[in-house]
C-alpha cells in the first residue's frame, strides 16, 4: 500500500482505514502499544492534535511506516 498524505485529516482517514483492514477495533490496536483507545481514536478524527509519539506507536502496531520524497518526484512513479 502506497498513499500520498496531505494533511493531517487525511492521516487519520488512511489510518482508521488500515485499522478496519486489519479487522482490530481501537482499543486492541491501542492495547497492542500501550495507549489509550481515546488517543487512536483522536488520532483517526484529528491527527493534527496528537503529539508524533502516538502517531509513531499507532504506526508500529499496524505495521506501517513513513516515507519522506520530494512531492517533485512524486509525478515520476508510474505505480501510484
Amino acid at each position: 500500500m502506497k498513499q500520498v498524505v496531505g494533511g493531517p485529516e487525511q492521516l487519520g482517514k488512511i489510518l482508521r482505514g488500515e485499522r478496519q483492514a486489519q479487522g482490530v477495533s481501537q482499543q486492541e490496536i491501542a492495547s497492542k502499544v500501550g495507549m489509550r483507545q481515546k488517543t487512536v481514536s483522536a488520532l483517526e478524527l484529528d491527527g493534527g492534535r496528537s503529539t508524533l509519539t502516538s502517531l509513531f506507536r499507532l504506526l508500529s502496531a499496524l505495521d506501517l511506516a513513513i516515507v519522506i520524497q520530494r512531492k517533485s518526484d512524486l509525478s515520476n512513479e508510474s505505480s501510484w
